[in-house]
């Protein structure tokens, strides 16, 4: 499969976090929905949500915020 950079991958400063070629993300955070006390109110909620590495093969193509890099 091609490769297949985001532009919101820290990957345009060829930033390698990892031997399995893993990048950190910078896409935006989302809004914080609406949600009850019972859960803002749980003593480990925080927000935003932490954030995992990906890996461009198998994460970027599906992903929902996917945004075509700008050719170097």
């Amino acid at each position: 499969m091609a490769l297949k950079r985001c532009r919101y991958l820290e990957a345009a400063a060829d930033k390698r976090l990892s031997r399995a070629s893993a990048y950190r993300c910078l896409a935006p955070d989302p809004v914080q929905p609406e949600m009850p006390a019972s859960i803002t109110g749980y003593y480990r909620f925080k927000w935003p949500p932490e954030r995992a590495y990906v890996c461009v093969d198998d994460h970027c193509e599906k992903c929902p915020m996917y945004e075509k890099a700008a050719p170097r």
